[in-house]
Parts: structure tokens; sequence; C-alpha cells
């Protein structure tokens, strides 16, 4: 299915950039072919971190839009939406 995905999308990309560069139909062989045929093999066997790569996809955009983007802090479990305005050290005698 990704390879199909992949051979749409370049097929596509091949047609709208060989229409505008002119380029040599060789090129646009191997770039509807060999780059969706290499880009669904990684796709298939490369596991980071132990997990398939759909789902390393999701949980890396999950964090990106819950710990990246979102800047508040975290305390216990719940974020922390300006509890502190500051936080003042004193001095105290021992």
């Amino acid at each position: 299915m990704v390879f199909f995905l992949g051979l749409l999308v370049f097929t596509w990309l091949s047609m709208q950039v060989g229409a505008v560069l002119n380029v040599p139909t060789a090129f646009t062989i191997i770039f509807t072919v060999f780059v969706p045929y290499r880009l669904a093999r990684f796709y298939c066997e490369f596991e980071p971190d132990g997990k398939r790569m759909h789902l390393f996809l999701v949980d890396t955009v999950s964090y990106f839009v819950h710990f990246v983007l979102d800047k508040r802090g975290v305390y216990q479990e719940v974020r922390a939406s300006g509890f502190y305005k500051s936080i003042v050290f004193e001095k105290t005698r021992l």
C-alpha cells in the first residue's frame, strides 16, 4: 500500500517537474519507480525504537504537539497554567 501511494505521489510530481524543467525520460522513470520502491521498503523494514514506522510517526507528532508546541510546565501529570508568578528564595537562620 505504501508503495502504491508513493508511486502515485511521485508519478504526479515527476509529471509536474518534467513539464516545468523538461527533464529526460530516464530521470522520470527512476523518479517514479525507484524512489517509491525504496521509500516503501524503508517504511516497512525500519523499526525505530522497536516500533512499527506508523506508530513511531504518530508518537513523534504527538510529542511535538504536546511538549514542543505547548510550553507550559508539567507538575504531577497536570499542565501548570500560571500557578506561580515568581519564586522567591528567602534566607533562613539555622
